[in-house]
């Protein structure tokens, strides 16, 4: 491993300007130590406030290998396991009644759940105007039980990405020690990892200073645009962690049993837990408790995952035979953080690894398919949660028409490849027309 540190900042530089964006920070660490952190841009434009590797910002999604790692604690201290059936702590929840649902669905997303709208109608601290909506999770037991929905399918079948899923865990941890979910996440994970730099709860901003804001808007001649980041209780254990790249590549680090938090062997729950990804048809990619999984070979493994959301934009990444942990942290969203992490361990390893078997998204082989098999995939994709996706054929292209924007699908086979920086997939039964598009951990249905 020879990391010249003048080359990877320019490649930083290089994608801070390319992608216009506002403020970024990167730490990577090497057998539990820091060989490179850097801060990039700015966090507010009034007073003008420039990033450090020490700058805190939200993070969103990778908050699911926090809520991850206390279930698999209170398994080893048998506080619970990981086939308690869901219904055994929400008796009043009809959609997993009798339905074989268990908690280790809940953590793989193989539930069976759709994309549902419980976040935007969430109780937001920030917002006075949502605080009579959906604060706690028995307020997002009844919204559930008086919402229209089918499950995708049984338990442990499909991997589709669901938020409602991290939340029931969220309430099962907080019922299972009795106290609120940051105190928990604190006691178990900040101040054994001593990650002083991080919190959940936006009350608790007071007592840290250099955050930075969440951009709105930000270059091509616009006015930046910057808010507080969204503060909902009922979503903390799936997207509330407030932290800094330091304090993430210490708990991805936990991964390679660097820190030793706990005495299970994480990387071993991880692998047999795991779930193939819906979206792509090798597989080498999988989902497991709290994170993505990437076979890269038969040498290394990538473990890592990434959060999104108004003013987040952010990346973790562990290749667990080399012990070596990547974080990427961006103040506004729609930043293509994969493709940047993943950069960043090529420009580390150089010739020690293929890097092509890091390029993200993976690279499309082009597959040409005639219209007339391309009409089968035609139509409306729609989910609660996600909206509306149509998908249409244009000349000779197959086009997805998402909320903000128009992309060219691009295959490697009959059925799956590239679209707008994520993997996809159509799934069809006895290659009828699609009956849902998997695009990359969500599976969005066809409207009929």
């Amino acid at each position: 491993m020879n990391l010249k540190h003048k080359r990877l900042e320019l490649l930083l530089n290089k994608e801070l300007y390319s992608h216009d964006i506002p403020g970024l920070a990167v730490e990577v660490r090497h057998e539990g130590r820091s060989i490179f952190s850097l801060g990039l841009g700015i966090g507010d434009v009034s007073p003008r406030h420039f990033i450090s590797n020490d700058t805190i910002f939200g993070v969103a999604s990778l908050t699911k290998m926090v809520t991850a790692i206390i279930i698999l604690q209170a398994q080893e201290n048998k506080l619970l396991t990981l086939s308690d059936p869901i219904s055994q702590y929400y008796p009043n929840l009809k959609c997993v009644q009798n339905t074989g649902i268990q908690v280790k669905h809940l953590l793989n997303h193989s539930s069976g759940f759709p994309g549902l709208s419980s976040r935007h109608h969430a109780t937001n601290l920030n917002d006075p105007k949502s605080n009579n909506q959906l604060l706690t999770v028995h307020d997002l037991v009844n919204y559930l039980n008086n919402l229209d929905f089918e499950m995708l399918a049984g338990p442990g079948q499909i991997l589709s990405y669901s938020n409602e899923g991290f939340c029931l865990l969220g309430g099962i941890i907080e019922n299972i020690y009795n106290k609120p979910y940051p105190i928990i996440v604190k006691e178990l994970i900040f101040d054994p990892l001593r990650m002083t730099r991080s919190f959940i709860g936006q009350e608790q901003q007071d007592a840290f200073q250099n955050l930075t804001k969440a951009f709105i808007s930000w270059g091509n001649g616009a006015n930046p645009k910057q808010e507080n980041y969204w503060d909902s209780p009922l979503f903390y254990s799936a997207g509330g962690l407030m932290t800094t790249v330091s304090d993430m590549t210490l708990l991805i680090s936990e991964l390679s049993g660097v820190h030793d938090l706990s005495t299970f062997n994480q990387q071993e729950q991880l692998l047999s837990g795991s779930i193939p990804v819906a979206s792509r048809s090798s597989k080498k990619y999988a989902y497991s408790h709290g994170v993505e999984i990437d076979r890269l070979d038969s040498e290394n493994t990538l473990f890592w995952h990434t959060g999104e959301r108004v003013g987040i934009s952010s990346f973790v990444g562990n290749i667990i035979e080399r012990k070596l942990s990547v974080a990427l942290f961006a103040n506004i969203a729609d930043i293509p953080t994969s493709a940047i992490g993943r950069k960043i361990f090529v420009e580390i390893l150089g010739n020690e690894i293929d890097s092509e078997k890091l390029v993200w998204p993976p690279i499309s082989k082009r597959f040409l398919i005639k219209r007339h098999f391309l009409k089968k995939f035609e139509g409306l994709y729609s989910s609660l949660e996600m909206g509306d996706y149509r998908v249409s054929i244009v000349g000779k292209k197959l086009l997805l028409h998402s909320p903000n924007s128009i992309d060219e699908f691009r295959f490697d086979n009959s059925y799956s490849g590239s679209v707008a920086g994520k993997t996809f997939k159509f799934l069809c039964i006895n290659d009828e027309k699609s009956y849902a598009l998997a695009l990359d951990l969500r599976v969005i249905c066809r409207d009929h």
